[in-house]
């Protein structure tokens, strides 16, 4: 079977993730080619089951930074103790986008269970990292774990020198909007201004894109 046939018959595992052979996707988490060791590692975001969490554990170590990070994506879906401690280890001690990645996924184990000790994690690592990229992803976090005076520290980074900044932390805005009922807690008033500011002046397509999407969903 070639390489792209067994990528094929991954992307195409349907949720849930029922009576899937996971010795056969251990066998290919562990496959010389670095696509199909990446398809594993994002399929397995479909399932919380243990052989899943088993398997990811092992990819966030890959010598691939892009696996490293869809694992540590993926684990998002899980909540042992295991996969948390490894997520904190991650979220501290990588590159930039393991770490970005890290980090979102602790978010999310924390929403969903109410996890008090993660929650202090983050606001604490989020004072010691260095990357405004990553950083954003612990403003996000904390403002959907009930602290939005963090949504003004993903304001500020709207001018950010930096695109894929400027990018994130508008995208990080308009999911907070969409789908976590911020608007009640801030100025919607003041966004707006800062984000007509931004679209100006803006050069990246992206980043004017989305921001344009989040100034439909503003009240005028």
């Amino acid at each position: 079977m070639s390489n792209d046939e067994i990528i094929k018959i991954i992307d195409n595992l349907k949720f849930p993730l029922e009576g899937i052979n996971f010795d056969r996707l251990e066998l290919y988490a562990k496959h010389e080619n670095w696509e199909i060791r990446n398809a594993v590692a994002i399929i397995l975001a479909q399932t919380d089951q243990k052989q899943g969490e088993k398997i990811l554990l092992k990819l966030v170590d890959d010598t691939d930074e892009l696996i490293r990070a869809n694992a540590c994506d993926s684990l998002g879906s899980y909540s042992s103790e295991s996969v948390t401690k490894v997520l904190k280890k991650k979220a501290v001690n990588d590159l930039q986008l393991v770490r970005g990645y890290a980090v979102l996924s602790l978010g999310n184990i924390a929403f969903r269970k109410k996890d008090e000790d993660i929650h202090s994690f983050l606001k604490s690592a989020s004072k010691k990292e260095k990357s405004i990229w990553v950083k954003i992803n612990y403003y996000y976090n904390l403002c959907i774990l009930g602290e939005i005076e963090y949504v003004y520290e993903i304001i500020r980074e709207i001018d950010n020198k930096f695109y894929k900044n400027r990018y994130l932390a508008i995208q990080s805005l308009l999911d907070l909007y969409k789908d976590h009922g911020f608007k009640d807690n801030i100025s919607v008033l003041y966004l707006r201004k800062k984000i007509c500011k931004r679209l100006e002046k803006e050069t990246s397509k992206a980043v004017y894109e989305v921001g344009e999407e989040l100034m439909k969903l503003l009240p005028q």
